[in-house]
């Protein structure tokens, strides 16, 4: 006997509530909420006195959308810095690999003509066991077109490891992303070596310190603390 369609109904609803549990069951919300001593960026210390920073991610892998945020400046001429990003990430065999493209931009887009500040930026990010590479790149575009604002590549090598209950990450950077940004710019790459050390203090909590070592002239030695939630 065939079943009619008034039959075919129950099964078609509960195959869709399936489907739909099956699918936001998937979806992943996490994000964290920094305050760190001081704001440091590849490398060059944006302002002095420390910052609030974060992140907001959702993702459904292989695609995730966040955005990342930072206070920026005095309490008197306070601006935040906001970075939509989207990732695509998978794993190859024993190893991770990631491209995304971030956005970055302050005060939401607050002005979009020649002098806005924002731009976008292609990066790639690969992992394998202890060991990581990333690559960013900067292409030309209309709110940087100037000597100033040229393309810019920035690349890290990374290692981490598990040193006396902290997770220890050595970074390893060098570019002409920061060129641009230092007093007077430059064109040449510069480069500096990243310590930091991350101590859990619950499932939430955690502290962590970073030390940027540097033989380059044009780049200073940083030293900061930051204080993480995440959830």
């Amino acid at each position: 006997m065939v079943p009619n369609k008034m039959a075919r109904m129950p099964l078609f609803f509960c195959l869709f509530i399936v489907i739909s549990a099956s699918a936001i069951a998937q979806i992943e919300f996490s994000g964290d909420a920094t305050l760190v001593t001081t704001y440091c960026w590849r490398g060059i210390q944006q302002f002095s006195g420390p910052a609030l920073q974060g992140t907001a991610e959702l993702s459904i892998k292989p695609l995730a959308v966040g955005l990342w945020y930072s206070s920026v400046g005095s309490a008197d001429d306070a601006m935040i810095e906001n970075q939509p990003y989207l990732e695509f990430g998978s794993p190859i065999g024993p190893a991770t690999a990631a491209v995304g493209l971030t956005f970055y931009t302050y005060d939401w887009f607050a002005s979009f003509n020649e002098d806005a500040k924002y731009e976008t930026e292609l990066y790639g990010e690969f992992e394998f066991g202890l060991a990581g590479f990333s690559a960013a790149y900067v292409p030309r575009q209309k709110s940087t077109r100037n000597s100033r604002n040229r393309s810019d590549y920035w690349l890290e090598a990374s290692f981490n490891t598990a040193l006396v209950g902290a997770d220890v990450r050595l970074v390893f950077a060098y570019g002409t992303y920061s060129s641009k940004w230092l007093d007077p710019p430059i064109k040449n790459a510069v480069s500096y070596l990243l310590l930091s050390a991350t101590k859990a203090v619950d499932d939430h909590v955690a502290v962590s310190w970073h030390y940027s070592l540097t033989a380059d002239a044009h780049l200073d030695r940083l030293f900061w603390f930051a204080f993480v939630y995440g959830f």
